[in-house]
């Protein structure tokens, strides 16, 4: 249930927020990164490249969240976001 109300959330959104082809463009970089800094940085610091893996990739994560989110709330999201937690309530 929770996915589909995600989903619903996700193209109410999608509706009213142009895309922006910069952002586009940019995020698959985000993933890259860390994974070259993964095999570099850890011969050359001689530490874990486990740790400097996890590290980097939940801050690409987080930097893509950031760069994928809007900015800000329409009352259409809003409307749909309440519904959702009514829904929620009442299972």
């Amino acid at each position: 249930m929770g996915q589909i109300i995600n989903f619903v959330q996700q193209k109410a959104q999608q509706r009213t927020v142009s895309p922006n082809l910069g952002k586009m463009l940019f995020l698959p970089y985000l993933r890259i990164l860390p994974m070259h800094i993964t095999i570099l940085l850890p011969v050359f610091m001689h530490i874990s490249s486990m740790g400097v893996f996890l590290i980097m990739k939940s801050l690409a994560d987080v930097a893509m969240y950031i760069a994928t989110k809007p900015a800000g709330g329409n009352k259409e999201t809003n409307e749909v976001l309440i519904a959702s937690q009514a829904m929620r309530n009442m299972e």
